[in-house]
């Protein structure tokens, strides 16, 4: 396992969606020797939109033209050697920049897509094609952490992903402060 860390962003505008996935149909898009995670024998899929800002390669300033984008990942949930993390299945941006470095450079399953960010008076809208993914989503009732062993905390608070390139596996640290 090879460390890899180069880059730095902020996440605004996040949703969370999550699914149940039967374990034999997610074993054809999470390549070995990772396992699948699962929750009480439960393996899960998340479609994860949001807005990346302040995005600057490690000990660089920030592009002034390449700073900001919207995406949304499909992503389920692996360990490997016991560390938990995430495996993308899929991670469309708004910018073909990014899909370009994260494709070449970072070895993720990038693809340029249309992303529409809409905000309301009380509510966020996602509209991320190609598969044309159309989410609302509104905050109710006070904010609160969740709990760690409960279903949210194990979905959201994943500090680790998984890429694969060529034969070699590699996990990238992911630094945020709790989701939920």
């Amino acid at each position: 396992m090879k460390p890899h860390s180069f880059m730095s962003n902020s996440w605004e505008d996040v949703l969370f969606f999550h699914w149940p996935v039967p374990q034999h149909i997610l074993r054809a898009c999470v390549p070995d020797p990772l396992l699948i995670d699962t929750m009480d024998g439960q393996a899960w899929v998340s479609i994860v939109p949001f807005a990346m800002r302040n995005i600057r390669m490690r000990g660089f300033p920030r592009i002034p033209w390449a700073h900001a984008l919207l995406e949304c990942n499909v992503r389920t949930y692996v360990t490997y050697h016991g560390v938990p993390g995430v495996w993308f299945v899929r991670l469309d941006a708004d910018h073909a920049l990014a899909v370009w470095f994260g494709r070449t450079i970072a070895s993720l399953p990038y693809a340029f897509a249309h992303i529409e960010q809409h905000h309301t008076e009380h509510a966020l809208r996602y509209v991320c094609g190609p598969q044309q993914f159309d989410a609302t989503a509104a905050a109710q009732g006070p904010y609160k952490h969740a709990v760690p062993g409960s279903l949210d905390h194990w979905l959201c608070e994943r500090y680790f992903l998984y890429t694969r390139r060529r034969n070699t596996l590699y996990r990238g640290r992911v630094i945020h402060p709790p989701w939920c």
